[in-house]
């Protein structure tokens, strides 16, 4: 689960992994009308965990929502994970 909250004048996405493990990340101009959120600390992160580093969401031309997310583990930052999000039509 992902909560957004405002931390001061700074737009920021605390998540709430199932490792149990808190990132925080702050928001960040993105290009083309991103909403873009990079990692600014985390909380109760064990070792051997990954966490959220980086965050982004972006609306396509068809009216989806694109989101993006990447993780830093052990060996680094790891391959984005890619999520196309979209309404369900009326009445299903």
């Amino acid at each position: 689960m992902t909560v957004y909250h405002l931390d001061g004048d700074a737009l920021v996405a605390t998540h709430y992994c199932p490792q149990g493990n808190q990132p925080r990340l702050e928001s960040r101009a993105g290009a083309d009308g991103q909403i873009r959120f990079t990692f600014r600390d985390v909380t109760d992160l064990d070792a051997g965990e990954s966490h959220t580093h980086d965050l982004w969401f972006a609306q396509a031309d068809d009216g989806t929502i694109l989101r993006s997310e990447v993780y830093r583990g052990e060996g680094g930052l790891q391959e984005p994970g890619r999520y196309t999000l979209s309404r369900m039509p009326s009445g299903e």
